[in-house]
Parts: C-alpha cells; structure tokens; sequence
C-alpha cells in the first residue's frame, strides 16, 4: 500500500474540509431581496392597527349590552358596597372619636404616654424635626403631628426619588 491510504481511505477526503482562512462566499445564502424598511414599516402598522382596535374596544365597551336583570343585579351590588363603605367610615369615624375622648385625662389636661422609637426611624426623624429632639414622653397631639409629619417627609422623599434627586 502506498503512503496516500491509510486503514483503506483515501487521505483527499478530508483535506478539504479543515482550511485556516478560509472565508466562504455567503452572499448566495443572505436574501438581499429584503427590505428592512418595508418589514419595519409592516410591523409598525400592525402594532398601530392592534393599539387602534383595542382603543376602540375600549371607547365601545363591552360589545353586547346588559340585560335589565344583569343591570338591576349590578345595581344592587353597587348599594351593597356603597352601604359597606359607609358602615366602615362610620366605625372608623367613631374610633377616632373614642382615641380622642381617650387621650383627655380626666383633669382636662392631654395624656401623656411614652412611645418607643426604635425600629421606626420615619417617625424618629418627623419627632426630631418637629421637636428638636426625640422627647421620651409625648402627647396624643405630638404623635399626631409627627405622624403628618412623617407623611409630609414621605411624599417629599417620593417626589425627590421621581424626580432623580435621590
């Protein structure tokens, strides 16, 4: 056997499959038939059609209207809520009317309580900016204030944070 073949292959079989730098022609396999502006443009449309149709669907509501059973039924669930809600205004109403009564002492004067700061640091800091200092007993009326407070530094941190300022 001669040097060209090996265990019965002939060695031309494979040298042309491995070529360092070797660059094949692609410019048969990429379709330049494509317009990328016409398929951006189709796409663009599409959307704008699908974004139209469902804002119409939206100005139209729903496509068939209730019946007067189904409106009267809907009717009814809206008074329900609505007498819900106002029964849990009215009992929160009349919490805020019993801790109010509550925190009066019998002598007239507002009772004091001592509130414990740690693990609230919102709050520490409304007490600080509002009293100069966290005091360790408080009235009824501080807690309220550096309670609005707190809620005034949120919404400023909130709007800072939106805004980028942060």
């Amino acid at each position: 056997m001669g040097s060209n073949r090996k265990a019965g292959l002939p060695v031309d079989l494979l040298s042309g499959v491995y070529r360092p730098g070797f660059e094949p022609d692609i410019s048969n396999i990429i379709d330049d038939r494509v317009d990328f502006e016409e398929v951006i443009e189709e796409v663009e449309t599409k959307v704008e059609t699908k974004i139209e149709d469902a804002q119409k669907a939206v100005r139209e509501g729903p496509q068939k209207p209730l019946t007067e059973l189904e409106a009267m039924e809907v009717d009814r669930k809206i008074e329900s809520l609505q007498g819900e809600i106002s029964a849990t205004r009215d009992r929160i109403k009349n919490f805020k009317t019993f801790i109010d009564q509550q925190a009066v002492g019998a002598d007239g004067n507002e009772v004091q309580f001592t509130l414990d700061l740690n693990g609230k640091p919102e709050l520490r800091r409304a007490v600080i900016q509002l009293f100069g200092a966290p005091y360790p007993q408080i009235t009824y009326s501080m807690y309220l204030e550096a309670k609005k407070m707190r809620r005034q530094l949120e919404k400023s941190e909130a709007k800072n944070y939106v805004a980028g300022n942060w």
